[in-house]
């Protein structure tokens, strides 16, 4: 994995490290500090792309629940970098649409990790 991050194959929105960080005392977070070059600033582009995202599925998100906040940021970051969102959420609906489902709609390719190891041919 952090040679996928070094090659620039692995990224993520820097909202993502900010959010881990609210859980300090995590493991994940420790391990996403310690590989930092792998979130990307928020860029005007990023946040335009975030901004269309969430007016689309105004339901991705609760900021009452603080359910998902992060999840239109990575699904921008996917779509301006034309990349693949690696995810491990099962289909919504449309009253409780989930990242696949916002993939589907922006045509962005949406895997679970299973499906991104088989994918890349890491073995281990």
């Amino acid at each position: 994995m952090e040679e996928a991050i070094t090659n620039g194959q692995v990224i993520a929105p820097m909202f993502v490290h900010d959010e881990l960080k609210r859980k300090e005392g995590d493991q994940l977070y420790a391990w996403a500090d310690s590989n930092v070059s792998m979130f990307t600033p928020m860029e005007a582009k990023l946040q335009i792309a975030q901004k269309t995202i969430v007016n689309r599925y105004p339901r991705l998100i609760s900021e009452a629940k603080n359910r998902s906040l992060c999840d239109p940021w990575v699904i921008a970051l996917a779509q301006i970098n034309q990349c693949t969102v690696v995810s491990e959420e099962n289909r919504g609906g449309n009253s409780t649409p989930k990242i696949p489902d916002v993939c589907d709609g922006f045509g962005i390719k949406c895997l679970k990790v299973a499906d991104l190891i088989e994918e890349l041919g890491w073995k281990f």
